[in-house]
């Protein structure tokens, strides 16, 4: 789908943003984020730009030569986290006006797969989670903390671990891992395969937030037993049926008597 969007300031003549592929403008109260290749009257299209406009003041910054993909806004709409075609991984304040590198795939990632890349803000815009390739070959979970501007890699990259996210209220990561191996022998094949390895992770983020999958303790409770008795409500009590007289058994008939029956 092709959009046109035109972006007028007083330093800049018209710029016309054309030919967009997969084209996402996001919006952040009066900030806008375009990606795609421009032209204008002077000059022919150099490349695949971004740019940021301010609605409000008219202003524009561009951010360099490059292809971006998607954009992902943080919850406050204060920053936004990018990749480009090669492989960078960026966060672009709109406070500071820079985009800082945070991280780079050491393996190519395709065009379809930059398009799919996802990344996730927590609740409070403090942190970004993604998952990216690394040298053991395998898919880790990154969590990078824009207070300390720190990369922290949550897992090992032993197992493939994709589609982190957080919970909505922060508590918890949750993530895909391949992690489950239990092999089914193929009819056409004649070998082993592993059809259904992956799982749900959910980690904790804090030392005061319990495991969802922790262990209970099952012993019996007496104190608890009894108090749980008391507060069950009494049931009425059934009445008896009245119970009638026995009745008393018929005298044995004799059977040496004759006895005459009338009609």
């Amino acid at each position: 789908m092709n959009r046109r969007v035109f972006l007028t300031t007083a330093a800049m003549t018209p710029i016309l943003a054309s030919a967009f592929e997969s084209v996402r403008a996001q919006t952040a109260g009066a900030r806008l984020l375009y990606v795609g290749t421009y032209t204008n009257n002077a000059q022919a299209s150099r490349g695949i730009y971004a740019w940021r406009f301010d609605a409000s003041t008219g202003k524009v910054t561009s951010l360099g030569r490059g292809f971006r993909y998607p954009p992902y806004w943080s919850p406050d709409s204060r920053k936004v986290a990018f990749i480009d075609q090669a492989m960078r991984i960026r966060i672009f304040d709109t406070a500071t006006n820079r985009a800082t590198e945070i991280d780079q795939s050491p393996d190519w990632i395709s065009h379809p797969g930059l398009e799919s890349f996802r990344m996730q803000w927590s609740p409070d815009s403090r942190w970004l989670t993604y998952a990216r390739s690394t040298k053991a070959g395998n898919s880790a979970v990154f969590l990078y903390d824009t207070r300390s501007a720190k990369l922290h890699q949550a897992t090992t990259g032993y197992l493939n671990d994709t589609q982190p996210t957080f919970e909505p209220e922060g508590k918890y990561l949750i993530y895909a891992s391949d992690r489950e191996f239990d092999p089914v022998y193929g009819s056409f094949d004649n070998t082993w395969t592993y059809p259904n390895p992956t799982k749900l992770i959910a980690v904790p983020l804090r030392r005061d937030v319990k495991s969802p999958l922790a262990a209970r303790n099952d012993d019996e409770n007496a104190a608890l037993d009894t108090a749980a008795k008391k507060e069950e409500p009494k049931k009425p009590e059934e009445k008896k049926p009245e119970e009638k007289p026995a009745e008393k058994p018929l005298p044995p008939v004799d059977a040496t008597k004759t006895h005459e029956f009338r009609p």
